[in-house]
């Protein structure tokens, strides 16, 4: 069992020798205890086979069953990689709720487990800092999760423990309006464009849309579009569309509203479901500048509604949608239900910012991200009140 084992795990490594593995993980599963590291060798390119045929009933049946798994002592660290992604595959699957179930299985593992599993507590403190802004809307949180793994880098000197907390400091940075640390981060990270499997593309994802927002539009088009290009060469759908999603936002706040609209198009089609409402909020506010008002609020309708069914919105673009919302219904002529939406959106920025424990990085999340202070603009102009 254990060659077997490691045959699953290593072909993990190179999705192109997961087809010839899946028997053999199947019969693996099958035949190693529950929890066990063979098991969880299997499990893991069990995931991935069923994913890439697009086997997503037997993925969600087999990843529920996590829930009642207890990892043997030898295999927490392993288990806990799958936990991870299994949280992660609900999550990009729009079963965010779900997700969170999982997650505080994994956190009563780790809480048992101690400092005593330094890897355990790696993967966890990656997973909360990945997901806590879309899932909690918390990137404070997921900032310090983020700086927590940086005693198991001193300890381990592990690369991959290096390149994950940079990135994920470097997305929290981003959220929370922390421009120069982010920019810092990302840019100091290339190694990671290769080495974090479907999280490699959120470094130039990050950077160029972090470009964008501080209308260095020529960098962040460059970087946009080699996302793209790569994805499409390496027949990436996850990367490409990523890519064209923020090429398609650099486009349009540069103007160029019938280039945004393709890529925004492509990008659609291409978007794991926890991230096509942020691509949908994109290509509302490209319809408001095109002057199609009654577009753009349906496209806002939907992502809203995606958004509230799946319990969450990818890249932390739940305020981005809020405000496009606001703006779409204010557009539309529906000025009652726009002033609702602004305050509704103003009370979500309030809530977040409560969070956060440092005064500066409250100033720069409401004063530096340009949806949260357009939202205090818009709230200010249209409900004609203090912001509190």
């Amino acid at each position: 069992m254990s060659l077997l084992g490691m045959r699953c795990e290593a072909s993990t490594q190179g999705l192109h020798l997961i087809s010839v593995t899946m028997a053999g993980a199947e019969e693996l599963m099958r035949l190693a205890p529950r929890g066990s590291i063979p098991w969880a060798q299997a499990v893991q390119a069990y995931y991935a086979g069923l994913l890439l045929a697009g086997r997503i009933p037997d993925l969600l049946a087999s990843i529920a069953l996590l829930r009642e798994v207890d990892p043997a002592p030898e295999a927490v660290g392993r288990m806990a990689l799958v936990l991870l992604n299994g949280i992660w595959n609900l999550d990009n699957l729009g079963q965010v709720r779900e997700g969170t179930a999982l997650e505080e299985r994994f956190s009563a593992i780790v809480r048992s487990t101690g400092d005593r599993e330094p890897m355990t507590v790696f993967w966890w403190n990656v997973l909360i800092g990945m997901r806590t802004s879309y899932a909690h809307e918390d990137p404070w949180i997921g900032l310090q999760h983020c700086d927590a793994i940086q005693a198991i880098f001193d300890a381990t000197g592990n690369e991959l423990v290096f390149l994950n907390m940079q990135l994920f400091r470097g997305m929290n940075f981003w959220y929370l309006g922390e421009y120069a640390a982010a920019e810092r981060l990302l840019k100091g990270i290339a190694a990671a464009d290769e080495a974090l499997g479907p999280v490699s593309s959120l470094r130039r994802f990050g950077l160029a849309w972090l470009w964008a927002d501080r209308d260095a539009f020529d960098e962040a088009r460059v970087l946009a579009t080699q996302l793209s290009e790569d994805g499409h060469a390496h027949r990436n759908s996850l990367d490409e569309g990523r890519g064209r999603w923020v090429l398609g936002e650099v486009l349009r706040r540069m103007g160029d509203l019938e280039a945004a609209e393709r890529e925004f198009q492509a990008a659609l089609g291409m978007a794991v479901a926890l991230e096509q409402p942020g691509v949908l909020g994109g290509f509302s506010a490209l319809r408001l500048a095109q002057g199609r008002a009654g577009e753009a609020l349906a496209a806002a309708e939907e992502a809203v509604a995606r958004c509230t069914t799946m319990g969450g919105c990818g890249m932390f673009r739940g305020a981005f949608l809020r405000l496009v919302h606001a703006e779409a219904l204010h557009a539309t002529g529906a000025h009652d239900a726009a002033r609702q939406a602004i305050a509704l959106a103003r009370t979500h920025l309030f809530t977040i910012t409560d969070r956060i424990a440092d005064p500066d990085y409250k100033k720069s999340f409401l004063e530096s991200v340009p949806e949260n202070a357009r939202t205090l603009v818009l709230a200010r102009a249209w409900l004609g009140e203090s912001e509190r």
